[in-house]
């Protein structure tokens, strides 16, 4: 296994040089890059947040969006859709439990009273993002 921590154009770099191991690496490679970047990061494994691997969730439906010149934006403007709805959650005080599916993810508060987000894990295959589960 090799892990990439670069963006996307490094990551098309490098990727020639990692032999024939499985590649792993963050969500900052995918950045609305070509069909012809995304073909070249064939077969990269990378956790994307739901506002962006699956915009038409039923959970994100709601939520207004707006177009940013960059998915980081996109991401940050997710965060804060996740933090306002924890703070709601907060307002009167610890809850005793909290979980959902958000923007960024799906959100719990778990047992040491600390929120733990469980992302989207994604591959590229044929110059397509397709979900990891759907061999």
């Amino acid at each position: 296994m090799r892990l990439l921590a670069v963006d996307a154009r490094h990551a098309v770099l490098a990727k020639p040089y990692l032999g024939p191991f499985a590649v792993y690496t963050s969500s900052q490679v995918n950045d609305r890059q070509s069909r012809q970047t995304r073909t070249e990061l064939d077969e990269v494994v990378f956790v994307e947040i739901p506002w962006l691997a699956d915009p038409a969730a039923a959970a994100l439906g709601k939520i207004p969006r707006k177009e940013y010149p960059n998915a980081s934006l996109d991401r940050l403007y997710a965060l804060g859709v996740d933090a306002f709805r924890v703070a709601q959650a907060f307002a009167s005080g610890a809850p005793d439990s909290l979980e959902f599916d958000g923007a960024t993810g799906h959100l719990k508060l778990d047992a040491s009273r600390q929120i733990v987000r469980e992302g989207t894990l994604l591959q590229f295959r044929g110059g397509d993002i397709v979900p990891i589960a759907s061999r």
